[in-house]
């Protein structure tokens, strides 16, 4: 609306001024000249009847005309009873704003479908159909002022005006129309557990070009993501770490949720690549069972040439490892064997050392009980910050399996096989019927090593000279 100035310069006598042309609820200000005496302003439709409309001693009035039509406005002055001295007379000429046009549809969500007619009504010659907001719609039928058909696509929310023009302004009845599908909803993804590292990739699925996504934390403290409203998001946690996470989508439809589980494990990537012996070879590492897989492994035995596919996959038996002894060739399932034992921890000989019948059956004499251990962990076959499990570490592995027998270390995530032993002459035996890997832990005179076969999963007691797996554990 605006303000309309009329200057009204007080005469004795009534004196019509050209007409002023305003619209339907525009503000006019009337105003006159200084005065003495209380003023009041006076409207008539016809210049001879005249009624009034504001009383006050203000030289200035705001009138606004809500109806269309032609009007006189004068000021009145009265001063000690005197005779009333009038302003000149104003005709003011107040043209109609456009009729209001209707759309007779409500605000409508269809399912499964992607257009619709529109109607209207509105007096006189009709108004004009607009897609104001919503991607890639399309209004049809030129034909008829009154109708029109709009067709969308799923997931889009499109907002749609009727309008009528004229040269004192708009009018306008809008709706809105859905596009929705009774499939649609929010897809997170498959839930990321034990994850190696401290970041995943979220990559959740859009159902329509028009879905918004933002991610958010449900349950966890310490992680954050880099961009929250992407839909493929990288998200950073913190080792074992366990977040519940919320993907939000909103599109022409409404809201829709999913939540995902994301958890990490102590292992530090997907895989290490390290020197064995004389070849350099990539492990695989992978969380255990115990505790929400706090403690990280490698995916198979040192020397195994592969993850075990089976109980009984030869290749996966890997090296045979005396306890307490380095890689220096010894591992090796045939290689050669000396009698002769070793007064010190490196042997200097790549050959199996054999005991016949002198105890304690170890390869080395006098014994060290600090082989493989912490802090200096001498001799230790796994890589720099990787080790030989304890004797615990190996109870706590085999209490989370079922069955606890080799049944159970197979279908373990280590996928354990049954390598059977290398004893202290030389041979090899069990491969194919029980699983012996070497714990770090020494006993008296001998040492601790895990076993598990057809019947039950625990820990014995075994000759140092005899030769086992070897699985390495983070430290």
């Amino acid at each position: 609306m605006k303000h309309i100035y009329l200057l009204f310069i007080l005469f004795s006598f009534n004196l019509v001024f050209a007409q002023t042309q305003v619209c339907q609820d525009e503000i006019i200000t009337l105003q006159s000249q200084t005065f003495r005496g209380e003023l009041s302003w006076e409207v008539s439709d016809d210049g001879i009847e005249w009624v009034n409309i504001f009383t006050d001693t203000a030289s200035s009035y705001n009138h606004t005309f809500t109806d269309s039509g032609t009007y006189f406005i004068r000021g009145k002055i009265i001063e000690n009873n005197c005779e009333p001295i009038y302003t000149d007379t104003q005709e003011v000429v107040v043209n109609p704003l456009p009729n209001f046009p209707v759309i007779l549809n409500n605000d409508t969500i269809l399912i499964n479908e992607t257009s619709i007619s529109i109607n209207a009504e509105m007096d006189g010659s009709g108004g004009e159909f607009n897609i104001i907001s919503g991607e890639n719609g399309i209004l049809e039928g030129d034909f008829n002022p009154f109708n029109r058909m709009l067709t969308g696509e799923l997931g889009e929310r499109y907002l749609i005006t009727y309008s009528s023009e004229n040269n004192c302004g708009i009018r306008s009845d809008t709706i809105t129309v859905a596009f929705c599908s009774d499939t649609l909803k929010a897809i997170a993804g498959n839930d990321l557990l034990k994850r190696p590292g401290t970041q995943v990739v979220l990559t959740p699925t859009l159902q329509t070009p028009y879905d918004q996504g933002s991610w958010s934390i449900l349950e966890g403290s310490t992680g954050s993501f880099e961009f929250n409203t992407n839909a493929q998001q990288v998200f950073n946690g913190m080792s074992l770490g366990n977040y519940k996470l919320l993907w939000t989508v909103v599109n022409g439809c409404g809201t829709f949720y999913d939540t995902l589980t994301v958890s990490f494990s102590s292992c530090p990537s997907d895989s290490i690549t390290f020197d064995l012996g004389n070849s350099t070879v990539t492990y695989g590492l992978i969380p255990g069972g115990f505790n929400n897989g706090e403690k990280c492994w490698f995916d198979r035995n040192l020397g195994a040439t592969k993850v075990a596919e089976a109980m009984n996959d030869q290749p996966s038996y890997g090296f045979y490892y005396q306890w307490g002894r380095l890689t220096d060739g010894h591992q090796l399932s045939n290689s050669p064997t000396v009698n002769t034992l070793s007064p010190a921890d490196v042997p200097g000989t790549n050959r199996y050392i054999t005991i016949s019948s002198t105890q304690p059956y170890d390869w080395r004499s006098p014994q060290n009980n600090s082989l493989w251990q912490a802090p200096n962990y001498i001799n230790n076959p796994c890589p720099y910050g990787w080790r030989v499990p304890t004797r615990q570490e190996w109870e706590n592995e085999g209490s989370t399996w079922s069955p606890q027998n080799r049944i159970g270390a197979f279908a373990s995530t280590l996928k354990l096989p049954v390598t059977g032993l290398r004893n202290q002459t030389g041979g090899v035996s069990g491969t194919g019927t029980s699983g012996n890997y070497w714990t770090q832990t020494p006993a008296t005179p001998s040492a601790f090593y895990f076993s598990f076969g057809q019947i039950s999963a625990s820990i014995f007691g075994e000759v140092r000279a005899v030769g086992m797996p070897v699985r390495c554990i983070k430290n």
